[in-house]
């Protein structure tokens, strides 16, 4: 990963003056999104609903094959890059199944258990909770040298930039006016849609501060959307999305998130 620029311009800086040039879509034809929703560890549980789908219903043949565009935020940033990149959902099940602990360990049990594990946990524990390099190693090893442009499917990754404040999402050149993120390295993008605040450290990477994507996207369905609606001469109607989140959990405002200010 490249060193900081500071020269580097906002992402929006190349916004475009007029409206999309959308591409032709047969009228005939379903357009399919897949949008997968960011979550941690808990990405397990897509990854392993994507690969009980191929084993009993497309019989082995990729997930991939049946989506025209994925987009997933965060851990869901990270399945959307393994299939794009051909990895089998099985294989990608595996990385959270076998890998997760790498980067996901188990916290300490409370306050205490920090400070039997030392000061420099103790530390760590009120800036940031997991290792990005153990992250790091884990994707170099899936993604190796890759290219975000060599992706076998469209994709739409969320990240943030905290030096400007603005949204980036990293796109493959599937229509001619995305010419910027082609030759990004995967591990790049991964790492920085998954650069959640106190959990990773942010990455400085060629000028920007690249944090999670969840900041403003958790559930990216609509960054999936308005990509399929601007690039492509495809009616609403014909736009069909699978949506997986990594949890059920309901989340509630109670009398400690109020009082409290713990909204986390």
């Amino acid at each position: 990963m490249s060193g900081n620029n500071l020269t580097s311009p906002r992402r929006s800086s190349g916004a475009l003056k007029r409206k999309r040039i959308p591409l032709p879509w047969p009228e005939d034809r379903i357009f399919r999104i897949l949008s997968i929703d960011g979550g941690g560890i808990r990405g397990v549980f897509p990854a392993a609903f994507l690969d009980g789908l191929e084993k009993r219903h497309i019989r082995g043949r990729s997930i991939v094959e049946y989506f025209d565009l994925i987009t997933g935020t965060s851990t869901g940033g990270i399945i959307a890059l393994g299939l794009a990149a051909g990895l089998g959902t099985n294989e990608i099940r595996n990385l959270y199944v076998k890998r997760g602990g790498e980067i996901f360990p188990p916290l300490p049990e409370g306050f205490i258990g920090v400070i039997g594990n030392g000061l420099r946990n103790l530390r760590q524990y009120f800036r940031y909770r997991y290792d990005r390099d153990a992250l790091i190693r884990l994707l170099v090893r899936t993604f190796g040298d890759r290219e975000f442009g060599t992706a076998q499917v469209r994709l739409c990754i969320p990240s943030t930039d905290g030096r400007y404040g603005e949204t980036y999402i990293f796109k493959t050149p599937h229509h001619p006016d995305y010419t910027k993120d082609a030759h990004e390295p995967m591990t790049k993008v991964a790492t920085a849609t998954a650069a959640a605040p106190t959990f990773f450290r942010p990455l400085e990477d060629d000028g920007y501060t690249f944090l999670d994507g969840g900041i403003y996207a958790n559930d990216p369905i609509m960054v999936g959307l308005v990509d399929a609606l601007s690039c492509f001469s495809v009616r609403r109607d014909r736009i069909h999305i699978l949506s997986l989140g990594c949890s059920t959990h309901r989340y509630v405002v109670d009398d400690s998130k109020m009082e409290g200010g713990k909204f986390a």
